[in-house]
């Protein structure tokens, strides 16, 4: 803090007596230019998708924020030409697209007409057609593989005494009893009907047809009340809808994908009970003890688990402050996805090894993004292009040796007009910019990596070596997303230990500076960690 706060001066006196040369203004970043920016498809949903052979690629695009509303619609890109078109213009949140499995049509959630329902549209042209009117909103769904059924997670219809007791304006729960969690239902896409199966207190994560549509392969909780990851894997029978438990890894999991040949399940789990899942596990669908394909072979927090074939997948692997898209055997081989040079976030495969991801920097923001076999990846939206126009300042970044020997990359923020190959070591305070750490080896102490970290901003956070954990994050955002850390471009002044100086935010998104000429953008000290700082291993 002592440090932090002379080097404040210093830098107040050196511009008084005119030692620093001024720098060309620089326009401040406005908050309003923060929230114009759109949302290139939807993790959460999933919602980026090829169609069966491959030609046409399915994904949402979220509109600016206005209020506290984000609407989003449905597009379709035509991977050969590039043709984009809007399939979508309800004004609402139209997300998590999916085809038919024989391309004719494609199905959506929406909210245009009150609670999120399923809707279908005919690629042969035509308005969108309801597939469920419920009451209750619409959750996760799968297609089966002969396209006549249609799997759903959605609550079971109020019970009358609760509706009394909201028509009287009683709005006390009971915790736990008076929870409304979600079902499996089946709808038969021809006729319309609805069947729940299954009942009892069971918490449904997620669902997923297996090849042949004989079963479904859940996430779920039997009690799941319990204050503890006790999900376990299960397959449910559509016919009486009993639970058979697969699996009982340790917890959380989730994200299950299963083989093309319906023997194995690939999950995104967890080596001890939490924090957070990290590695890819392999389960055979018939039993016994999973496979940790990741922990020796890419040591790397993963997600999006996509098989390839029988033998191979696709992940998304947070790689220090980035993120890249790899392709694991079940042997342990590991092949990069080469000439991808933005971090992609949701992505894509299909069949014919055509790869389609959304990717982002500190500088440019999400657009959608094709990556043919053998060819160049190549942008094909500009949904943000007004983004170009706005002055960013990228990071520069740094690896370093933390006290243990552990390789740790940090992204080093410099304030407008800083010189060129300033020191960013043992004295990097002196740099008067931020630097965020995205590298806490395993099982390291945070104190003592977050004092290790170069630059003003000391701290350092993602996961734990062994298991032992610490809180992680998906790969940083300062590599990803464009936003505003000074607050409406005004100057930082000095700060004290635990304390933000007036005129200085934190960027939620980070990855960008930008601040008047010749001042810092935000300096943090150890006992003053940035909202964005996240680490990992190298």
């Amino acid at each position: 803090m002592k440090n932090t706060a002379f080097v404040l001066m210093a830098f107040a006196e050196a511009v008084a007596a005119g030692q620093l040369a001024p720098s060309r203004p620089v326009p401040a970043l406005t908050p309003e230019q923060t929230l114009d920016r759109r949302a290139v498809g939807d993790r959460t949903a999933g919602d980026l998708e090829f169609s069966p052979d491959g030609s046409r690629l399915l994904f949402s695009v979220g509109e600016p924020v206005k209020a506290a509303v984000r609407a989003r619609a449905i597009w379709r890109l035509d991977v050969t030409s590039g043709q984009l078109r809007q399939l979508t213009f309800s004004g609402k949140n139209d997300t998590a697209p999916r085809w038919s499995p024989d391309g004719e049509s494609v199905t959506f959630v929406s909210d245009r007409d009150g609670a999120p329902q399923l809707y279908r549209l005919s690629m042969r042209g035509g308005e969108a057609e309801k597939l469920t009117d419920r009451k209750e909103a619409v959750g996760a769904y799968r297609w089966s593989p002969d396209g006549t059924r249609i799997a759903l997670l959605m609550a079971e219809p109020k019970p009358e005494a609760l509706q009394q007791r909201e028509r009287e304006k009683d709005d006390g729960r009971v915790v736990d009893k008076d929870n409304r969690r979600q079902r499996v239902w089946v709808l038969d896409v021809a006729s319309r009907t609805l069947k729940q199966i299954g009942s009892g207190g069971w918490r449904i994560a997620e669902i997923s047809w297996t090849p042949d549509g004989s079963r479904l392969i859940a996430a779920a909780s039997e009690k799941p009340e319990a204050d503890q990851w006790n999900e376990r894997i299960y397959s449910i029978d559509p016919a009486d809808g009993r639970f058979t438990q697969i699996a009982a890894p340790r917890g959380p999991l989730g994200e299950l994908a299963l083989s093309p040949d319906g023997k194995t399940i690939a999950y995104v789990g967890a080596r001890v009970d939490g924090p957070e899942a990290h590695d890819l596990y392999l389960q055979p669908i018939a039993g016994g003890a999973p496979q940790n394909l990741t922990a020796p072979a890419i040591d790397r927090p993963i997600s999006q688990p996509r098989w390839i074939d029988n033998q191979s997948l696709a992940v998304n692997v947070a790689n220090g402050v980035r993120s890249a898209i790899a392709m694991l055997a079940r042997d342990g081989r590991v092949q990069m996805l080469d000439g991808v040079d933005v971090n992609p976030s949701l992505f894509a495969r299909s069949s014919n090894g055509t790869f389609a991801y959304v990717g982002e920097t500190a500088t440019l923001a999400p657009e959608l993004w094709i990556k043919p076999p053998n060819a160049p990846a190549r942008a094909v939206t500009a949904f943000n292009d007004k983004w170009a126009s706005i002055p960013v300042v990228a990071p520069e970044f740094v690896k370093y040796k933390s006290a243990d020997g552990v390789e740790i990359e940090a992204a080093l923020l410099r304030p407008e007009g800083a010189p060129e190959g300033a020191p960013h070591g043992d004295h990097a305070d002196s740099t008067l910019g931020a630097a965020y750490a995205d590298g806490t080896p395993k099982g390291a102490p945070h104190r003592d990596h977050a004092n290790s970290t170069p630059g003003a901003a000391r701290y350092a956070d993602r996961t734990t070596r062994e298991g032992r954990p610490t809180r992680r994050s998906q790969p940083s955002a300062l590599s990803h997303s464009p936003s505003a850390i000074s607050r409406h471009g005004r100057p930082l002044s000095s700060s004290t230990a635990g304390r933000r100086g007036a005129g200085a935010t934190a960027s939620s998104r980070g990855g960008s500076c930008s601040s008047r000429a010749g001042t810092p953008c935000c300096i943090r000290t150890s006992a003053d960690p940035p909202a964005t700082a996240s680490a990992s291993s190298r």
